[in-house]
Parts: C-alpha cells; sequence; structure tokens
C-alpha cells in the first residue's frame, strides 16, 4: 500500500508494507512525485510512431507538421539535457526550507535506464548526486518531466544485486528491474518476472499534448525537415518547397517485394561501413521475393544472405570495413553476386557520378529497373548505400514547380524512406528485368 501526503505543496511518500529495515528508512526521506503544469495546445494526428504527420495547432493558431523523426528530435531528452534539467530542478528546490539540499550539491552521474525490450531504448535518467538523486524522463511528452527524486535517500534500485554493466529497466514510478538478459527481468523483492508480463507506464503516460508550445516555437522546422529521414514525399515539398504540391506520377513496381533489411540486423560486430553490402541485401532480397521461380539458391534468411555477401565481397575486395565499397566496385560487386546466385537481368549499366536529370531514372523505373546508389554528401544520409525501387513525381499546384522523390531502402529504417532526386549522388547502378 501507497499513501501519498501532501506537505507544503510537496508530494511525500512512504510504503506501509516494506519488509527490510533499510529500505523502510530510505524512503523516510523526502521521494517526491511532480507534475509539469503547462500551457498546452490542440493536437491532431498524434500517433508518433506512424508514418504521417502530426500537425500541431498552438494557441496563436500557427500550424506545424512534424514527420515521425521529428517528432523524436522534439521529444527526446539526452543525458546531458537530463543532467541540466536535474541542476535547475535542483537550484529550484534547494530554495525550500525543507529540502536538504544547497549549492554544494552536485551531480556525480547520469545513469540510463531502459524499457522491457531488447531495443536499448531508454526510458529514463537517474541523476546521482552527492546526495539524493533525481529521476529525469528520457521523454519531453512524458505526463512528469521529474517522476520521482529524493534529497537524502538512493533509488531503490540500489537494492538489486547489481554489477558495473548491468541493465536498469525503469517503466515508471519505482517501477526498477534487473534485466537478465534471457526474457526475464529480477524485481525489487529479488522476484523473477517475464519480460512480456511487464506494464510499462512510462508510454502508457505519454502524450504530445504535455508538450510546452516553446518546445515547437523555439523548434527550427524548416531546417531541420531536409536533414531528417523523409517518411512522406509530399509533406516534405509542402513544408519546404511551398506548396500545396501533388502528385503527378508514381513509379512502385517494386514496392511490395523490399523488405528493408537494416545494417544494424543480425550478428555483425565484425562489419563497419558495411552499408553497401546492405543494400546488395536489400537488392537480392527483392528479386528473391519477386521472382521466386528464379531465387531457388537465395537463402530465405536474410541475415545469412547478408553475411555471405559481405563476406564474398571481402574476399573479392569489393568492400572492406576501412574503405566501405567504393564507387568504382560496386558494379562489379552486384554483378558478382547475380553470377553467384544465378541472377541474370535484362540490363545492368552504370549512371555517371551526380546525374540529376529524371529522365536517366524515370524511363528506365517505367520498364521495372531498381537503382542501388552511392550517396555523397546527402543531407540526412551523408555518404551512404541505398536502393532506390520507385520514383514519386509532384507538381506545386500554385507555381507549377516539379520535385520528384526516389522511394528507396535506406538501410537504417525498416519502412520506405525517401530522398529527393537532386541527392547528391555519387554513382548509380541501375538494374532493368523481364517483367
Amino acid at each position: 500500500m501507497v499513501i501519498l501526503i501532501n506537505l507544503n505543496g510537496y508530494v511525500r511518500r512512504k510504503d506501509t508494507e516494506m519488509k527490510k529495515m533499510n529500505r523502510l528508512k530510505k524512503l523516510i526521506s523526502i521521494i517526491c512525485i511532480i507534475s509539469l503544469a503547462l500551457s498546452l495546445f490542440t493536437a491532431y494526428a498524434a500517433d508518433i510512431s506512424s508514418d504521417s504527420l502530426t500537425e500541431i495547432r498552438i494557441s496563436s493558431g500557427k500550424v506545424f507538421r512534424f514527420t515521425p523523426q521529428e517528432m523524436c528530435n522534439i521529444v527526446s531528452v539526452s543525458a546531458e539535457e537530463a543532467k541540466e534539467i536535474a541542476e535547475l530542478f535542483v537550484c529550484d528546490a534547494a530554495k525550500t526550507p525543507e529540502i536538504d539540499w544547497d549549492e554544494n550539491t552536485k551531480v556525480v552521474n547520469v545513469i540510463p535506464m531502459y524499457d522491457q525490450t531488447d531495443t536499448d531504448t531508454v526510458t529514463a535518467y537517474t541523476v546521482k548526486l552527492n546526495k539524493g538523486y533525481v529521476v529525469v524522463s528520457a521523454f519531453l511528452d512524458a505526463k512528469s518531466l521529474i517522476p520521482e527524486w529524493s534529497d537524502k535517500a538512493e533509488p531503490l534500485y540500489t537494492e538489486l544485486d547489481l554489477s558495473d554493466n548491468d541493465k536498469i529497466v525503469y517503466l515508471g514510478n519505482y517501477e526498477y528491474y534487473l534485466d537478465e538478459g534471457d526474457g526475464k527481468v529480477t524485481g525489487l523483492s529479488g522476484e523473477q518476472i517475464e519480460k512480456n508480463n511487464l506494464v510499462n507506464y512510462v508510454d502508457d503516460n505519454r502524450n504530445i499534448s504535455n508538450i510546452p508550445e516553446s518546445a515547437y516555437l523555439e523548434y527550427d522546422y524548416n531546417n531541420v525537415s531536409v536533414c531528417s529521414e523523409i517518411v512522406d514525399p509530399i509533406g516534405h515539398a509542402n513544408a519546404n518547397y511551398g506548396g500545396p504540391f501533388s502528385y503527378t506520377r508514381r513509379i512502385d513496381y517494386w514496392t511490395n517485394y523490399m523488405d528493408y533489411y537494416t545494417t544494424e540486423f543480425g550478428n555483425r560486430n565484425q562489419y563497419t561501413n558495411h552499408c553497401g553490402p546492405t543494400a546488395i541485401t536489400n537488392l537480392i532480397a527483392a528479386f528473391r521475393n519477386r521472382y521466386p521461380a528464379g531465387a531457388a539458391g537465395i537463402p530465405n534468411d536474410n541475415d545469412t544472405l547478408f553475411l555471405t555477401i559481405a563476406d564474398k565481397g571481402i574476399l573479392n575486395n569489393f568492400f572492406s570495413n576501412t574503405d566501405g565499397t567504393p564507387n568504382n566496385r560496386a558494379y562489379y560487386y552486384i554483378d558478382y553476386i547475380f553470377d553467384m546466385y544465378g541472377i541474370t537481368p535484362y540490363q545492368m549499366y552504370e549512371i555517371p557520378s551526380n546525374a540529376d536529370d529524371i529522365d536517366e531514372y524515370e524511363f528506365p523505373m517505367g520498364y521495372n529497373a531498381i537503382f542501388y546508389m552511392s550517396l555523397k554528401k546527402e543531407s540526412t544520409y551523408g555518404a551512404h548505400a541505398v536502393i532506390a525501387y520507385g520514383l514519386s513525381e509532384m507538381e506545386n499546384q500554385a507555381t507549377g514547380a516539379q520535385k520528384a522523390y526516389f522511394h528507396i531502402a535506406d538501410g537504417w529504417s525498416e519502412s520506405p524512406r525517401y530522398i529527393e532526386l537532386n541527392s547528391d549522388i555519387a554513382c548509380a547502378v541501375g538494374i532493368q528485368f523481364y517483367y
């Protein structure tokens, strides 16, 4: 049973069912749960995990439209930001006579805590002080930015048998667990719990309506939007080129056959700069999915496929951990892998460096072509290799201006992304198949 007692505007916690005297002593100290009082706005399309834009209308009537990546940039709190938030909180709280903090209270360490999955998603930070601690949420859209703190006690997870490399799971106020790494966690009382049986109260208490207007007003959306992974071509064009735009043509023969394999999948600690083999994995997987009759020798498991492609690349000097996949070797690398798996395209050819004429891509894509692209200084990806499998063309309804976006498997995301036609393409290898 937990009792919350309001004392001079603070919420103190006492637990009447503690079994150990040392835990009882810790909890007698001040541990507060605070809720931010924010001036809010009207929010629409609040699902920030979808590929649609999130629309925010603030009190002045101004409307902001954000991609999921941009929303992530807004709501995420870094370890350094958590430290600054905690320092400001301590400074303010120290003005209250009952609080045992003063000008000598300093941050000792910032410890990330994670969700119950195996994705290394940070849910909060423990900002350890030389006296007490502050928990800061990893999300600005949390119900409470500082869900708990103490000016005297240690966090409850210190009662767990922790080693230096152990991962702490934090799922809400006082919901601490030790990640056992085997699908289970250890609770504060030593009980073993299946991760699938845990409730993530951090996620449950997130909502974009918790974010103050200042976060949007101070966010340089116009500059950052061209530097984020593009998930909606029309939305990106409208935001950056003064829409409204509408589609005039979409070429997407390969869309239903893409797998979106990424550089983070599988066991590949032995590889670096491996976006080239990852892109070729997505290329071969797309062929396998679309033409199963001609793919008898291609592994169905993409991890196995990647490992084979990467190792063959290293063996034949097409790819190295130091140099990645050189542009002048990409054509020969793909041709070698095609030959290894018995794939015979109708034609395969290289497009010269920095060719941004739409005809170089529109015509062959209209006849079933797919492209391996090496980007040089693209605003989002920098030097990177992707597979371009489709093209969206659009027109500004007011000015008639034309824009075009490639549909890509970028090796970073498990879903479609897009880049503009003028995306500093260092080289491209076109592969055309029969229908």
